[in-house]
């Protein structure tokens, strides 16, 4: 069994999405160390797993994707208002 260390502080705080959040905008690890009560080598080990990145990567396709699904509603939208103003497309 591989050996296993011990629990990060930053993972497991009652504040992690706020505290990825703040990762993500660049809050200088200092201000979040002192305002979540934690180490701010915790946060910079956390910071430096990478785990960061990929949830600000994966909120971003995220929110790409809903706006991909909000255009195309728009469009199918403004297809159906054009048809009963001008006719359908011939």
């Amino acid at each position: 069994m591989a050996k296993r260390g011990p629990t990060c502080s930053i993972c497991s705080h009652p504040a992690v999405d706020e505290i990825n959040g703040r990762i993500a905008s660049r809050v200088k690890l200092a201000d979040l160390a002192r305002e979540f009560s934690v180490s701010e080598d915790s946060l910079w080990r956390f910071k430096k797993t990478g785990l960061v990145d990929l949830i600000a990567q994966e909120k971003l396709r995220s929110m790409a994707n809903d706006l991909c699904k909000s255009l195309l509603s728009i469009k199918i939208e403004s297809e159906k208002v054009e048809e009963v103003l001008h006719g359908p497309k011939e």
